[in-house]
């Protein structure tokens, strides 16, 4: 990805999350949704990453994504895990491939899916 592009909430990147061996944190090369703030993005970026295998157990903490929605630029459903929100550097990240709409139907799962994990329902 280009030095000077910023990335911005609910861009939808791929990123080299490294390796964790021996643990259930997700690793390897993903896709992931930007979650923090304008202000905040820069040089970290908050994201929670996806994964394409389907066998994983639908939490609440959980949104599914499908490749004709408007603006993900995703090829395979996706399902995004907030219990794996993470924190990357820019350097990590390799592609933009998309944005979700802050206005859209799917940013409101993926902010009901944040809301649920962080437990700040009402």
């Amino acid at each position: 990805m280009k030095d000077r592009e910023k990335l911005i909430r609910g861009d939808v990147i791929w990123v080299n999350l490294g390796e964790h061996p021996v643990s259930h944190v997700h690793s390897g090369q993903r896709p992931c949704i930007v979650i923090s703030t304008n202000k905040s993005n820069g040089h970290v970026y908050t994201v929670i990453p996806g994964s394409c295998k389907m066998e994983k157990r639908q939490l609440p903490m959980h949104a599914i994504l499908y490749p004709k929605e408007s603006g993900c630029g995703l090829s395979r459903k996706t399902v995004f895990m907030a219990e794996q929100v993470t924190t990357v550097d820019k350097k990590q990240v390799l592609i933009k491939v998309g944005h979700i709409p802050e206005e859209s139907d799917t940013w409101s799962r993926i902010n009901d899916i944040i809301i649920r994990q962080l437990d700040m329902g009402v």
